[in-house]
This record gives structure tokens, sequence and C-alpha cells, in this order.
């Protein structure tokens, strides 16, 4: 039940947090800006408008939180003179602008910019003044439409986020950020990844899960000598563009493409000798895998599951280090030949292949075996079981 702080909260000249989160306290006394020793401030899902006049002043605040801060609609342009500011997080509040910086302050060391979940904030961001900005989040800015070109001058930027936004194409000059690590564009309106994307040297994640306008894999994203992980699940990409000879060496390990119901082009796999996980669950449309597949060495997990593949190649036996594979609900006959000579398998899922009707033989010589589902199949026999399902 409180809803007001006492002026004389000026004269605690030693505090160095301030937490009056989930409270019903609508305006902090100005006098706040007298606490010079000041470093954290949280005021989360409080009823607070708005943030003092003259904050700007306090030379040592470090972290200011404010998520589900209903009432907050405006951050202040003294906020953006805070010099020691580093965590600003506004999220799932009203906030419609984010103020552009004096020149004299470019230099803000501001790292954390996090305004997830603020619905009406429509303003293209300038971002030119937050050079030292390490993440950028802004997940569930729906009315966000387009993100300024001054991002490209954000060298520190490791992390960015515009998951479920309006925002349709990233500026062409994304490529500049040379330390970005990570992206994330999940269910966003984004038709493409920028032009020379390539480029960017550090760039180890990207996820556009449900991003249903995303209809291409530009070329250009196989020759990211840091990518480990690629998710581009429930899109509309039809292709997995081929790597150049050059390029074969791919860090690549994990390849989602899970749901993507357009992909229906036989996968070359031999680029991606790093791969640790192959999952094209739900693909509907892909009805072979190539014969390159047994050059994944590293790959450990294999999901084709809810596909309309017919048959494993053959050349799947080369994959020694395939510990379970997943062939749920697809349209496989049967399993590989020679499948007994894969040393690590260890789980077998086929829950509801109705085409397959015999067990090989050779699957009772998986030394390592422990998990076979074949539930809701046409299995009339059972071979002998493996010592390893047994022991």
């Amino acid at each position: 039940m409180l809803t007001k702080l006492s002026d004389s909260i000026r004269m605690l000249k030693y505090l160095v947090e301030l937490d009056v989160s989930l409270t019903s306290i609508v305006e902090l006394p100005n006098s706040i800006v007298n606490l010079k020793s000041l470093e954290v401030l949280k005021i989360d899902h409080s009823c607070i408008q708005k943030l003092p006049h003259a904050i700007g002043t306090m030379e040592k605040l470090e972290e200011i939180y404010g998520a589900g801060c209903e009432h907050l609609k405006v951050i202040l342009s003294d906020i953006v003179e805070l010099p020691s500011l580093r965590i600003l997080k506004l999220t799932e509040t009203r906030v419609e602008n984010v103020p552009k910086l004096p020149e004299s302050l470019v230099a803000t060391r501001l790292k954390v910019l996090d305004l997830s979940g603020c619905e009406t904030l429509k303003e293209t961001l300038e971002l030119s003044a937050f050079l030292s900005l390490e993440k950028l989040i802004l997940n569930g800015c729906y009315m966000l439409t387009k993100l300024s070109d001054s991002i490209g001058m954000l060298k520190y930027l490791a992390e960015l986020d515009v998951s479920h936004t309006s925002i349709v194409e990233l500026p062409n000059s994304i490529v500049n950020l040379k330390n970005l690590k990570v992206l994330k564009i999940d269910y966003s309106c984004i038709q493409k990844l920028p032009d020379a994307i390539g480029t960017m040297e550090k760039l180890e994640e990207i996820y556009g899960a449900g991003c249903q306008q995303l209809k291409v894999i530009l070329s250009d994203i196989v020759e990211l000598p840091s990518l480990r992980i690629l998710k581009l699940t429930e899109t509309r990409v039809e292709n997995v563009p081929k790597l150049p000879e050059s390029l074969v060496a791919t860090r690549l390990k994990v390849l989602d493409l899970s749901c993507c119901e357009m992909l229906k082009e036989t996968l070359e796999l031999s680029a991606f000798l790093s791969l640790e996980k192959l999952i094209l669950k739900g693909c509907k449309m892909l009805t072979k895998l190539s014969d390159s597949i047994g050059m994944l060495k590293y790959l450990a997990e294999l999901d084709v599951s809810h596909t309309s593949i017919v048959e494993l190649p053959n050349s799947i036996v080369n994959l020694k280090s395939l510990k379970v594979l997943k062939i749920d609900h697809s349209c496989i006959q049967k399993l590989p030949d020679a499948i007994g000579m894969m040393e690590k398998f260890e789980e077998i899922h086929g829950v509801g292949c109705l085409q397959p009707e015999v067990i090989p033989s050779d699957i009772v010589e998986l030394p390592s075996l422990r998990i076979l589902k074949l539930t809701k199949t046409r299995v009339e026999n059972v071979s002998k079981l493996p010592k390893s399902l047994i022991s």
C-alpha cells in the first residue's frame, strides 16, 4: 500500500540501491537526485509514471530496472546524460521513444538496452549515441517497423534481438557489426537476411523461428566462419545453399529447419562437416536425403520425423558419432542395411512409421542401443535383442 516516498530520502548520502518494485508509488521525489552514491534503481511493476527530472545528474547510477511499469510512457532526455549508466531495462512499458543523445555524450557507457514487450514503441531508434552497447533487445515491440541505419555504428554490439516485431528488413549497415555473435529475428516480419552477411566474422548464432516471410537463405550465409547454430524453423525456406569448396570446414554445429514445409530440395550436406545436430522434423515436402550425409562424422542427432523421406541412404552407417535417430511419423519403409556397425547408436525413435514391417537383424549388433521405440508401426517380428538392451 506504499504510495509515496518522503523527500527526506535525499539525506541518505550512502544509499547504493533503491528498490520500490511492486509498490503503488506513482512518482519518485525529485530529491532523489541528491543520492550521489546511488548505483541501482529498481521500479519494476510499480505505478511510477515518469522518472525524476534532473536524473542525469546522478553520476554513479549504473542500472535502472523498470519492467512492467505500465504507466511509464516517456524516457526523459536527461537519462542519456547519466555517465555511468550500463543497464536500462524498461520491458513491458508504454515507452514510445528513445531520446537522442547530444553529440557531447555519444560515448555513453550503456551496455544493455532492453525494451522488450514495449508494444507502443514505434519510432525508428536512433542508435548512434549508444556506442558502447553490447545488447539491444527489442523483442515484442510489435509496432516497430524499422531499425535506423545508425545501428551499424555499434561496434561492440554482441546480441541483437528483434523477435516479434514488424520489422521487414534489417539495414545493410548491420554487416558493420563486427562483434555481433547472436541475431534473433524469431516471429518477425523479416523477408530476407542482409546482403553481405557472410562478412560478419564473429556471428555464431542465428534464430529465425516462425519468420513466415523468409523464403531464401542467402548463399552468403555459408561464408560465416564462426556460425554454430542456424535455426530457421517454421519458415518458408525452400533451399539450403551449397558451400564453396574453400569453406567445407564450416563450424556450424546445429542446423534446425524443422517445420519448413516448403523445403523440398535434397540437402547437400558435404559442406557442414562439423554438424552435430541436423533437425528436419516437419519438412513434409522433403523426400530424400543426400548420400553426402555419410560425411558428417561428428553428427550425434538426426531428426527426420514427419517428413516424406522413404529411405535413409546407406551412407548413414558411416555416421560413427550418431547417438539419436528420430524418424517418427515419417514415410521410411526400412532401416538401413548394416545398421549394426553404428557403435555409438543409443536411441531409435520410430513412432507411427506405418511402412516398416521388418526390424533388420543387424539391429541386434548395436552395442550401445538403450532405447528402441517403434510404437504404432506394422512391425511383424522382433529380432533378438542386443545385449545392451537386456543387461
